[in-house]
């Protein structure tokens, strides 16, 4: 799951749905991404965007290896 902060209480609210539709819920990762809502926040520079990425991308990776 993607945020610019936190997630919250996402992953109770993905337990909820998962069992919902009968899937199996394998976790919740919280992945730090650049703000993309404008209506509500400033956009960071392409600097910074890339610089967030590159930094999440070793949480995107071991997320992507967890079962």
């Amino acid at each position: 799951m993607t945020c610019g902060g936190g997630i919250g209480n996402a992953d109770t609210y993905n337990r909820k749905l998962s069992e919902k539709k009968r899937l199996n819920h394998m976790g919740t990762a919280q992945i730090i991404m650049p703000d993309n809502y404008i209506a509500l926040f400033d956009t960071p520079t392409t600097e910074k965007a890339e610089k967030i990425v590159r930094e999440a991308e070793p949480d995107i990776a071991k997320a992507a290896l967890e079962r």
